[in-house]
Order: structure tokens, then C-alpha cells, then sequence
């Protein structure tokens, strides 16, 4: 499917967003944790970014916990926008996971 064209950004054609997010960990101590879930709402303007926070996958008999806000919006030409997400685990088990990815095109509120 091709996304329609769009302005580089939109100035409150519905007032917030959000982004999903899904991806894996980086590995540590011999395994990863998925990281899946939806940004807090953000306004429609060109310079914003969204906290989130979550709680990771059940793998190897433990969950680690995590929260950050996204880098600022990156466009796409004619299609939306996403943010990068980076940052680090708590530390359960003994050790911690760090993860970095991108979040989905946003969703409208």
C-alpha cells in the first residue's frame, strides 16, 4: 500500500498522535526481550517527541522495565513521520539490555 501524499508535517489536523513500536533488544547474557507498545499522545507540530514506557517480554524466567522520550520527528517524504527510540533496561538478573530502533508511522488520536 502507498501512503498518500502529505505535507511534511501537519499542524492540527486532528490535535495529537501516537506511534507503535515492536522490536528486540540487544542481546545480553545470552538472550533479548521484545519491547512492544504505543508512545504517549503528542501535539501535530513539526518539533515534538513522546515519552514512553513499558515493560519488556518474559524470557529467561525474567521482564525488564524501560522509559524514554523519542529523538524529534524524521519525515518522510510524502509519508508521515517516526522517531528513534534508544536507551537502556533496568537491571534485573543481574544485568541490563540496551535497545535502539525506530517507531511505526504515527496513529492518529
Amino acid at each position: 500500500m502507498r501512503c498518500k501524499p502529505k505535507p511534511p508535517y501537519d499542524d492540527g489536523d486532528c490535535g495529537f498522535h501516537t506511534h507503535d513500536y515492536h522490536f528486540e533488544s540487544c542481546l545480553s547474557e545470552g538472550h533479548r526481550h521484545m519491547l512492544s507498545g504505543q508512545t504517549e499522545p503528542s501535539v501535530n507540530k513539526r518539533d515534538h517527541a513522546h515519552r514512553y514506557a513499558g515493560v519488556t517480554s518474559f524470557n529467561d524466567n525474567h521482564v525488564h522495565y524501560y522509559c524514554g522520550c523519542t529523538g524529534p520527528a524524521i519525515y518522510r517524504p510524502g509519508c508521515g513521520h517516526y522517531h528513534c527510540m534508544e536507551g537502556t533496561t533496568t537491571c534485573d538478573d543481574g544485568h541490563v539490555h540496551r535497545y535502539e530502533d525506530k517507531t511505526c508511522n504515527r496513529s492518529k488520536l
